[in-house]
């Protein structure tokens, strides 16, 4: 994975943990509000940068393996 794709996933992460312990300490609506619509921001972001990290492609095909992580080939 890249550092990039590991910075989305860790920076989401500690967001939505932070959003959980605001909802449970009761801040104020606006503070609660403000971290809801950053944390939504932030899991499109880590879903974009996952889905595009070209980092580890094993160059399989689906075409010839219906799985990535077996060495069992498909059968036609």
């Amino acid at each position: 994975m890249k550092t990039k794709t590991s910075y989305s996933v860790g920076i989401t992460t500690a967001l939505l943990l932070v959003y959980v312990v605001a909802v449970n300490v009761s801040l104020t609506f606006a503070v609660i509000f403000f971290l809801f619509l950053l944390t939504t921001a932030s899991l499109w972001w880590m879903v974009y940068s996952v889905l595009t990290d070209k980092s580890n492609l094993s160059g399989k095909t689906f075409d010839e393996y219906f799985y990535e992580d077996t060495a069992e080939r498909r059968s036609k």
